[in-house]
């Protein structure tokens, strides 16, 4: 038996079609051939669309007054709960300016 069945078929199908449309907007040029520039091209816009998501992620889950922005309480509380480090600082005040004042940890 070889392993092919209806399902394997409309898979194969649908990777040719999608690759194949997808192939003719990294070959910018149109040349039938895909150089580094090109593909780093592609994988950066890829790369920043993945990376614009994770942030609009991370911001929803750290934003937990939806106010549209992350405090230090907010930031430190989420990396608490997600059990990661937080950078080396500890908070040591608040300027006038409301620009949080911080002083790195030595070990």
């Amino acid at each position: 038996m070889s392993g092919l069945n209806s399902s394997n078929i409309k898979y194969a199908n649908y990777f040719h079609v999608l690759h194949r449309s997808v192939f003719p907007q990294i070959d910018t040029n149109g040349n039938g051939r895909i150089s580094v520039q090109e593909l780093a091209s592609r994988t950066d816009r890829s790369m920043k669309a993945f990376y614009k998501q994770e942030a609009d992620t991370r911001m929803k889950a750290l934003d937990t007054n939806k106010d549209g922005k992350v405090t230090w309480e907010e930031y430190t509380t989420g990396a608490e709960n997600r059990g990661g480090n937080i950078n080396p600082v500890v908070r040591i005040g608040q300027g006038s300016s409301g620009m949080l004042l911080t002083k790195k940890i030595t070990c």
